[in-house]
């Protein structure tokens, strides 16, 4: 029994899947809007629920009126990048990939001013390790 070859080898053999050209490839991966529209709403939830976490930390009991400020400030900023992705959950990776980068400018700068603001603090309050290694 010989075995000829296929006259027809753009046509898949039973059993196997038919290679794919580069631009096939390409575009397969461009056309992804499933998958972009999933990870915008993911990222858009992540925003909202880290800025409403940021809002409720300002409230918190202790805090000075600068740390509240902080806080709330970073909080809106989270739940307006949430919204605005929630508004447009259709603009692609491209517009996602551009106010990720600038919440996170944003974001960055006022975790740097936080920073400050807590390195500040430790200097003016009393340390309190003293205090709890004599309790036994």
């Amino acid at each position: 029994m010989t075995l000829e070859p296929d006259a027809d080898r753009s046509m898949p053999r039973s059993g196997s899947r038919p290679s794919l050209s580069a631009e096939d490839r390409f575009a397969r991966v461009v056309e992804a809007s499933p998958t972009a529209l999933v990870l915008t709403l993911v990222v858009g939830v992540w925003a909202v629920m880290g800025g409403l976490l940021g809002i409720f930390a300002g409230f918190g009991p202790g805090e000075t009126a600068g740390t509240r400020t902080m806080f709330v400030l970073t909080g809106l900023i989270w739940v307006a990048f949430g919204v605005v992705l929630f508004a447009h959950p259709d603009a692609g990776a491209v517009t996602l990939a551009l106010l990720f980068g600038l919440f996170n400018l944003i974001a960055g700068g006022t975790l740097i001013t936080q920073g400050i603001e807590l390195r500040r603090t430790s200097k003016t309050l009393p340390s309190v390790t003293p205090e709890a290694t004599k309790v036994a």
